[in-house]
């Protein structure tokens, strides 16, 4: 999808890669300032960062020597090199990945962001206890879905832990994360937990597929699908995609009950209120994408767009 598309899905870890893709890019031209702001930005807005959707270029091992780079900020540099070498296999490079984001830690005080790499790089690293307790600094710092589905997934998958209210939690604030729905699918179906449906969506995809789907990639390719869908509206301006995925996320917060949703994140932030409701409040992602990539340099994102500016030719402008 193009950037526009994503934006009109309201796809945000689609959006939120389009940020990284753009930082590895601005890493590998050792920019290191425009490549740890627009890292950040796209983990601000996503709650999957996995390799799905090939976003992240290959980076060659020298690029990771900071004496390579000039006038850059060794700190931006470190989270830098930390975010991408948490996505190698080998335990070298998460051991320096480690040690780089540990050292920007000692930097700051209280970065969300940072602890939630550590966490991701500790369970790399086989570390869960150590990973859980990262992910838990992250977000008492920031509440945010990313976190959450990070926390549910190591509780399930590595701590044999209930993660499953965790799970439901981190896609109810993020209702177009595929991946997020994925793996709440996965453990409910484990679990036996099944959506009820009605006469009016018992055929609707998403709900069959989540009480049915046995292969969770199968029914992660079936939501990819329908958020590939055109983006027509009807009378209701609402696409096709919009009426499904209302429908199943109705019928979730119905079976809320049977996910455990109770206590510590049901007290503190209410998902059912307007204001954890992504639809209702919305960052202008262009004007985001925009101020990261330019500086300043080219004006105001308002001066832009009423001198005819276009987004396709930022791209171009900025070297990418």
């Amino acid at each position: 999808m193009t950037f526009k598309q994503l934006v009109d899905r309201k796809y945000f870890d689609g959006i939120g890669k389009y940020f990284l893709s753009s930082g590895v890019i601005f890493f590998i031209q050792k920019d290191t300032t425009k490549a740890y702001e627009l890292l950040r930005q796209g983990l601000s807005i996503l709650t999957c960062d996995c390799l799905r959707g090939n976003w992240k270029k290959e980076i060659d091992s020298s690029l990771y020597n900071f004496a390579s780079f000039t006038n850059s900020d060794i700190n931006e540099f470190k989270f830098c090199k930390a975010f991408l070498l948490s996505y190698n296999d080998d335990l070298k490079s998460n051991y320096v990945a480690l040690e780089n984001i540990e050292q920007f830690l000692d930097s700051t005080e209280d970065d969300s962001i940072s602890w939630y790499i550590k966490g991701k790089i500790l369970t790399n690293l086989k570390k869960y206890e150590e990973a859980l307790s990262a992910y838990n600094t992250s977000i008492e710092s920031e509440f945010t879905s990313r976190t959450l589905y990070r926390i549910g997934r190591l509780k399930e998958q590595h701590l044999k832990e209930d993660g499953i209210n965790d799970l439901y939690s981190a896609y109810i604030d993020n209702q177009s994360s595929a991946c997020c729905c994925r793996v709440l699918q996965q453990y409910s179906f484990i679990k036996g937990i099944k959506i009820e449906a009605d006469d009016t969506n018992s055929d609707n995809l998403l709900i069959q597929g989540f009480n049915s789907r046995t292969d969770p990639w199968d029914f992660q390719r079936d939501f990819e699908e329908l958020l590939k869908s055109p983006t027509e509206v009807d009378l209701y301006q609402q696409t096709a995609f919009d009426m499904i995925l209302g429908d199943f996320v109705s019928k979730l917060k119905q079976s809320k009950e049977s996910f455990h949703v109770s206590g510590y994140f049901e007290e503190d932030y209410d998902y059912d209120d307007d204001y954890y409701n992504e639809l209702d409040y919305e960052p202008d992602y262009d004007e985001m994408y925009f101020d990261a990539m330019t500086d300043g340099q080219l004006g105001s994102y308002d001066e832009f767009l009423e001198n005819g500016g276009n987004l396709d030719y930022i791209d171009d402008w900025a070297g990418r």
